[in-house]
């Protein structure tokens, strides 16, 4: 009799250190879906205690093992929506910039050599897109360029990529 009751007792215990354990992995991304394998196992030793009477420690393994599993699905269905919403704003910017109004060729046949960054924006009917500076340094003399761009690389009619020198077009380029 004694025997079977530590038998009992035991297969709630490994339950119950397995519902504990699943509890406190069930909040953790990827693993958590350990969490939902072993809270299981916890709940069917916590039903197996229950029908071998071996007491509130059989109910408590029991409900540890249902609430980890629980936890670790509705944690399952909640990052699984999130990254859903971040693909879907992902691919929003991505259709938007794939559908630019700028016209490469145009653009570019409107800029000249020599031209300031008002008279090129004055020239094409719209302001300078992204920009990016860097300055170089020879013989104590720091000369500063400007590559600007109008459009970008995932539209479909291309971009201008206009280099300033000293504040004048000095380069471009088309793609």
């Amino acid at each position: 009799m004694k025997e079977e009751k530590s038998k009992k007792s035991g297969l709630v215990t490994a339950g119950f250190v397995l519902g504990i354990v699943a509890i406190a992995t069930s909040f953790i991304p990827i693993i958590n879906n350990a969490s939902i394998v072993l809270g299981a196992l916890a709940a069917i030793f916590g039903v197996v205690g229950l029908v071998k009477r071996a007491g509130a420690k059989a109910v408590v393994t029991l409900i540890l093992g249902v609430i980890s599993v629980a936890i670790a699905i509705s944690m399952q269905i909640s990052l699984s929506n999130s990254l859903d919403k971040l693909s879907e704003d992902i691919n929003n910017v991505v259709e938007e910039a794939a559908q630019s109004d700028i016209n490469a060729d145009e653009i570019y046949d409107k800029i000249v050599n020599g031209m300031t960054k008002d008279e090129v924006s004055s020239a094409v009917g719209r302001e300078i897109g992204s920009c990016s500076e860097s300055s170089y340094e020879i013989s104590d003399v720091t000369y500063t360029t400007e590559t600007c761009s109008y459009g970008n690389a995932l539209a479909e009619n291309g971009y201008v990529s206009v280099t300033f020198s000293d504040g004048k077009v000095s380069s471009k380029y088309k793609n």
